[in-house]
Order: C-alpha cells, then structure tokens, then sequence
C-alpha cells in the first residue's frame, strides 16, 4: 500500500478503539462534573486536557474515515502535545498552584517540576516514558530523550 493510504479493516479497528477511549474519557470526567463540591484549577486544567484529548480524537477519526493519512499523522504529534501537559500535573509540587499559574498564562515550559527542573518538552517525555509512577529527580534525568546510557547527538 503506498504511503499516506489508510487500510479499511485497520481504519475499522482504529475507529473503534478511539471512539471506546473517547467514551472512557468522557466517564472519567463526568463525575467530578456531577459530584456536589468545590472544583479548583486543576479540575479545570484537567478539563481541559479532555476537552482538548477529546476534539483532537474527533479530527484524527475525521481524518481516518476520509482516509487523510498525512493530516491524522499531524494529529498525532498534538495528542502527545496533550499527554505532555497530562504529566506535567504528576510531577509538580503543587498541583493546584500548577494549574492556577497556567491559567494566568504561564507557559509549562518556564515552570518547574518537584525536583526543581524546568518543564521542557524534552523533560516530560523523558518521564512520560517512564510513567507517571515515576519521581522526577534529576540525577537520573537525561535531557537527550534517551535510554540511559544512549548517546546524545
């Protein structure tokens, strides 16, 4: 199949794997939203991350269903764009503090994480990759993005 063609028996098995992901979402987040209580800014901040997950998923079944390969790609790099931000809220000290600082409008890439490092990209997908049970610390980050022991080039 030449590039930039999406096969319909993977599309099937695409679509249906993101629409059940969409659902999971929209239930994860539906009970705070219908819970009596107070809602501080990570709630929000975390709303907005589904929201956001949620209408890039839209856009990327779009683009799957009219088989727009090189646009659903794009789409891709911004849900990793999105479990970034996810993270970041894992490994701040204070969450709450996070989230209100990024509704004021700082950028998450000028705050910094419990272990006193900046927030890059390059940060979170060094511990994104390792999982959110992760302790960011430091010592055994490598800003590369690579396995322990790889070369930085």
């Amino acid at each position: 199949m030449p590039d930039g063609l999406i096969d319909n028996d993977k599309a099937s098995a695409v679509l249906t794997a993101i629409e059940r992901s969409e659902r999971e979402i929209v239930a994860v987040y539906a009970g705070p939203v219908s819970t009596p209580g107070p809602i501080g800014y990570q709630h929000l901040y975390l709303f907005g991350i589904a929201r956001r997950a949620l209408a890039q998923s839209i856009s990327f079944r779009q683009m799957i269903e009219a088989k727009n390969s090189i646009v659903a790609q794009s789409l891709i790099r911004l849900q990793l764009d999105t479990l970034l931000r996810l993270y970041a809220l894992f490994w701040v000290e204070d969450p709450e503090s996070f989230s209100r600082q990024v509704f004021d409008g700082a950028a998450i890439n000028r705050l910094k994480a419990a272990d006193g490092s900046l927030m890059s990209d390059k940060y979170l997908r060094v511990y994104s990759r390792k999982g959110i049970s992760s302790e960011p610390s430091g010592h055994e980050l490598d800003h590369c993005g690579l396995d322990e022991g790889e070369a930085c080039g």
